[in-house]
């Protein structure tokens, strides 16, 4: 009687761990699904980067998780003013202020609907005040719509040299599918100043508008020494974000630098850095 018992309980319990391996081995490509989906988000989820750049050789002169793709705040905004130059010819042309450019999040230049301004001020207020709602606006006069103008964009990128980036809008503010690398962000930087009027603007500590009076918030134009332009760039997700280019001895040197806390002491450590080499 005590066998019986006994054989009947190990086939119950041999059945039983069957079932559960069936059951595990069944379930295990949605895991590894779940796995990977997870593994692509974290690919792009922010981390400390930068990379210092020889603008005139393109050689890379310092660097760390330069080719990381991740969200690159207003940066982007160096790639919406470019685009722009090379689609627009008239700058002093001026255009009523639509509803939605008053609607931005963000930073701002503060537009009013119904105002006239020209393309020109509109630059000088992307670039120096990082105004969202300025990004908003030059992107339906250029092309039609944030979805039309990210085409645009990405065909400057791509122009650029830039391989490893993404743009659905012109001011940067956080979308999945809105990425790019330190890397890549030195090579469209550098393809910009290629341009005399957008390495004017980027240069300018402030600009004297019609509406108003634009000051630059990037301080490594008064902080570094043979500085020439860049871009700053925040939000929450990004972290802090800055793009600085500077000239010492005919040396031309493009330093992006994303999700530092202390963006400003780490990339002049990095431009003296990148002025030693050779």
């Amino acid at each position: 009687m005590t066998i019986k018992i006994s054989s009947f309980f190990k086939f119950i319990f041999a059945t039983a761990l069957s079932l559960v391996l069936l059951f595990s081995f069944s379930v295990m490509p949605n895991s590894t699904a779940y796995g990977d989906n997870k593994n692509k988000t974290d690919a792009k989820k922010p981390i400390p980067a930068y990379c210092v750049m020889d603008m005139d050789t393109g050689k890379i002169l310092v660097s760390s998780n330069e080719n990381h793709q991740q969200g690159i705040a207003s940066l982007t905004k160096v790639v919406t003013a470019i685009t722009v130059l090379e689609n627009m010819e008239y700058l002093e042309k001026k255009y009523c202020v639509p509803k939605s450019a008053t609607l931005v999040e963000g930073s701002s230049i503060y537009l009013q609907k119904g105002e006239p301004i020209s393309v020109k001020e509109l630059l000088y207020g992307l670039m120096l005040r990082s105004g969202n709602d300025s990004a908003h606006m030059l992107s339906q006069i250029i092309g039609g719509s944030n979805e039309g103008f990210g085409e645009l964009m990405n065909e400057t990128a791509i122009n650029a040299g830039a391989t490893d980036s993404n743009f659905t809008n012109p001011h940067g503010l956080d979308e999945i599918n809105h990425y790019s690398t330190a890397y890549d962000l030195c090579k469209i930087t550098s393809y910009a100043m290629k341009n005399p009027t957008f390495s004017e603007i980027s240069g300018s500590k402030k600009y004297q508008g019609e509406r108003t009076t634009y000051f630059n918030k990037n301080k490594m134009l008064n902080l570094y020494d043979g500085a020439t332009g860049g871009k700053t760039g925040y939000t929450k997700k990004c972290g802090r974000c800055l793009i600085t280019t500077a000239t010492r001895e005919g040396k031309n040197l493009v330093c992006v630098v994303l999700n530092q806390p202390d963006m400003w002491t780490l990339s002049s450590s990095l431009l003296d850095q990148g002025f030693t080499k050779k």
